[in-house]
């Protein structure tokens, strides 16, 4: 696991780097998995305790899909895309618990090495 040079935390899988990004619509897209509104989402965060894979899963698709937006954004060219087998493929290389800090980094918006909190209300925009 790394950071982009902007301290995005990201994953390597093979010779690509993923960064991992929850935009508002992301987390929109999380609050609609939960099935609670984003007001809802702000104030509960992810709960990490409670996180079940499907959850985990999800999280990962969400975070990888605003990676790749912003990053398309950023440097040009369309965002690839993050299909079953590129999920499936992290989550063979990587632990749940890897993930997971992982993650809550991205969702706190915290640069590499300080601390997070996925139960924390205050994820950046």
């Amino acid at each position: 696991m790394k950071v982009t040079p902007e301290g995005i935390p990201s994953l390597t899988l093979g010779a690509h780097q993923y960064s991992l990004w929850f935009s508002v619509y992301g987390i929109q897209r999380w609050a609609e998995h939960r099935d609670v509104d984003y007001q809802q989402a702000l104030e509960d965060g992810w709960q990490a305790g409670k996180l079940s894979l499907v959850d985990l899963t999800k999280l990962l698709e969400i975070a990888l899909a605003g990676g790749e937006a912003r990053r398309a954004a950023f440097e040009g060219g369309d965002p690839r895309t993050i299909g079953s087998e590129t999920l499936q493929s992290i989550l063979a290389v990587y632990s749940p618990i890897e993930l997971a800090v992982k993650l809550a980094e991205a969702w706190a918006g915290l640069p590499e090495g300080e601390e997070s909190d996925p139960n924390s209300p205050e994820p950046h925009a």
